[in-house]
């Protein structure tokens, strides 16, 4: 793009110069002859010398033009030279790569003493780092020949925030660096842009903070700079305490492959083509960055991007913000002090306390809506919770919150969690009662079941043969007609063929997914409606309720689905409350008979289940509450992960890419529903790695992955063959 506007301004520069000599020539050969007729030989000589030396000043400049045209033309063909080179060398180098990362996988897998196996993994880690290498290259030479192109769309800046603090968690999770992020909750949720680029900015950013901090903290804060209309500049900051950037070589930043204070940091990489990649993007975009570094304390990276707005709504809002105090108690300041700016932006009053005897003390002065704490602190603080009700201001015990580490189990009867670093979102989810994580079980005496469907039909869609059972034993209560089937094609078959009081349909399936299968059952419907005579007299009129399944519960989404062609949508894994909730409001009243079956209790068989890395009770709350189906749903969960393990062995190309995003998808929801957060949390940070077409951090975090889900697997097997 800069190239095409210098090569304008040349051409124009030749017109301007070419135009001035042509002018004054008429000039002086319009006085020549004037002063040939008027008799003024003197001045019709001298004026002739003038424009002989102009016409010979002419021919020079025009030799001197064609020459500097002539290089322009040769440094264009040099470029356009590299950057073919640049392109071709990068597929060659990737052919073999692939070779020697794939060959590493497999010597990684069998028997090798501990030196040998340090050596293979050296091997695979270098080849991971000459891949990265390979497709910031491409990138730069895109940029350098004005062949990258920046294209805008519509997305939710949720889905955007969501992935890149999933990913950035996934790359820290063996540093002892706290992350913490800052994120204005009132930035619109619908934004215009190009989320692919804008993602890409905001992971350079974070991990050149990543690669340059051993110890202390990385900050994420955006904001809003400006905003005019339906414009909104995005200001992104990310700081960092790694060991800064010496003064003289801040303008040697973002040059390409620059290596800065090499005597003493000769162990570290240099910011390489990431941080001039960067650069060149944000430029692209309309924008611009700037850094501030103290050397040996640390660094600050500023990027200010414009977007549109199409979508007004704030991301994350608390509603009656000002009747919802909050008591935050967290001994790690740089947490403590990140959650309290989320809860300020947001206008929620509160009160911060780093020390047991000021929570205490806190506590029982005034009432409260909810207590935030870390949860290393829970051993302490629950004593002081469980306390008589009455010994509460106004009788009123204040429900709890905790910040949880990724890997952290995050399962405690009555208890709701924020993931650290924690999101506005996540904040508002918590105080607006939104998806609440209450488990269920027999022993609760809890029964979400109002009223039976015996004359109700219900279809679930999804690709996960887990999934549908796990459906089939939450539906079980309801004692409806239940049909299931595998794909998005076969249910618009059905749905032709049967008439369904609600269609469950999932989002993600290969082939024909949700929105597809939804969009040709509404295409169908509309059809049928429009014609005075159908085939089949007995099919509704009306449009069948069709329910989107979805592991991707992010803000927004709900809106998407309506736009598409769906009634509502429900989150997986499936809330016991909120599928209730979902057929009270969609099956028609007459079908509904109030004859509750009561529950079975089962969570003392559940207890007797013991499997380390899933949380049992939990599990077969969320599978329906009987002990032997959700057996069922873990012997099913082994077959469907043993199908998906040999697709994970290696890292994705090109191709292969969107398999794995399914793949990790289908396990991020299908571990959550047997009870397995920590392999859920993980597979969503892969999935959203693979969204951002982040290769790098798969290649750093698959084998770890691979090899828990393969013990998880093989620990499940155990306890029901103890059984």
């Amino acid at each position: 793009m800069e190239s095409k506007k210098t090569e304008k301004r040349f051409k124009n520069f030749l017109i301007s110069i070419n135009l001035i000599s042509i002018i004054v020539s008429a000039i002086l050969a319009a006085l020549i002859t004037v002063s040939l007729l008027e008799g003024k030989y003197s001045v019709a000589s001298a004026c002739f010398v003038i424009f002989v030396i102009e016409i010979a000043r002419n021919i020079k400049d025009r030799q001197t033009n064609k020459k500097l045209q002539e290089l322009k033309e040769e440094a264009q063909e040099a470029n356009l030279a590299k950057s073919n080179f640049f392109a071709n060398m990068s597929h060659e180098i990737r052919t073999p790569m692939n070779t020697i990362k794939g060959m590493s996988d497999i010597l990684l897998r069998g028997e090798l003493s501990d030196k040998e196996r340090g050596h293979i993994q050296d091997i695979k880690q270098a080849g991971n780092s000459l891949i990265s290498i390979i497709n910031d290259i491409l990138d730069f030479s895109k940029i350098e020949s004005g062949k990258l192109e920046i294209n805008p769309g519509k997305y939710f800046f949720s889905s955007l925030l969501h992935d890149t603090v999933s990913i950035t968690r996934m790359k820290l999770i063996e540093k002892s660096v706290r992350f913490y992020s800052n994120i204005d909750s009132n930035i619109p949720n619908g934004l215009v842009g190009d989320e692919a680029r804008l993602r890409q900015i905001f992971l350079n950013l974070l991990s050149n903070a990543i690669k340059h901090t051993a110890k202390g903290h990385i900050g994420f804060s955006i904001s809003q700079e400006k905003r005019e209309g339906n414009k909104i500049w995005l200001k992104i900051t990310v700081s960092d305490t790694g060991h800064g950037i010496k003064p003289e070589h801040l303008e040697k930043l973002f040059d390409g492959f620059t290596q800065l204070d090499t005597k003493k940091n000769r162990s570290m990489n240099g910011p390489g083509l990431g941080l001039a990649i960067t650069m060149r993007l944000c430029r692209l975009m309309g924008g611009d960055i700037t850094v501030q570094s103290e050397y040996g304390s640390g660094s600050v990276f500023t990027v200010t991007i414009p977007q549109e707005i199409y979508l007004e709504t704030p991301f994350a809002a608390v509603e009656e913000s000002d009747r919802k105090k909050v008591l935050l108690y967290e001994g790690r300041i740089s947490y403590a002090k990140s959650l309290s700016w989320s809860l300020e932006n947001m206008n929620v009053p509160h009160t911060m306390v780093t020390n047991q005897e000021s929570f205490v003390e806190a506590l029982f002065s005034e009432e409260w809506f909810y207590v935030f704490s870390g949860y290393g602190l829970y051993k302490k603080i629950i004593p002081v919770l469980e306390g008589p009700a009455e010994s509460f201001p106004n009788g009123k015990k204040p429900p709890l919150a905790l910040m949880i580490e990724l890997g952290t189990e995050s399962y405690l009867p009555g208890v709701r969690f924020l993931s650290i670093p924690v999101q506005s979102l996540s904040i508002s989810n918590i105080l607006n009662g939104k998806e609440d994580s209450k488990s269920y079980s027999a022993s609760d005496g809890y029964n979400p079941v109002r009223f039976t469907l015996p004359s109700a039909r219900i279809l679930v869609v999804d690709d996960i043969y887990t999934n549908l059972k796990v459906a089939e034993g939450l539906l079980a209560p309801y004692q409806a007609r239940v049909d299931e089937c595998l794909s998005g094609a076969e249910a618009v078959e059905f749905v032709k063929r049967n008439n369904y009081d609600l269609v469950f349909m999932d989002h993600m399936m290969p082939d024909m997914d949700g929105i597809e299968a939804t969009a040709a059952i509404r295409a169908w419907e509309a059809e049928e409606a429009a014609s005075p005579l159908t085939p089949n007299s007995s099919l509704p009129k009306t449009p069948t309720p069709i329910i989107a399944l979805t592991a991707n519960a992010v803000s927004g989404v709900k809106e998407m689905f309506l736009e598409n062609g769906f009634s509502d949508f429900l989150a997986k894994p499936i809330d016991i409350s909120k599928l209730d909730e979902m057929l009270a409001k969609w099956i028609p009243r007459e079908k509904r008979s109030q004859e509750v079956p009561k529950p079975a209790p089962a969570a003392k068989e559940a207890q007797s289940l013991t499997i380390p890395g899933v949380n049992t009770v939990k599990g077969l709350a969320m599978t329906g509450g009987k002990p032997e189906f959700y057996r069922k749903v873990l012997s099913m969960y082994i077959k469907d992960t043993e199908g998906r393990l040999p697709k994970l062995q290696s890292t994705p190309n090109a191709d292969s890419l969107p398999a794995f995003i399914s793949n990790t998808h289908s396990l991020k929801g299908v571990s959550a529903s047997i009870g397995a957060a920590e392999i859920s949390a993980e597979a969503a940070a892969l999935e959203a790695a693979g969204k951002a077409n982040d290769i790098n951090s798969i290649e750093e975090k698959l084998p770890a992955f691979v090899k828990k889900l393969t013990e998880l697997t093989e620990n499940i097997r155990r306890a029901l063959e103890a059984e």
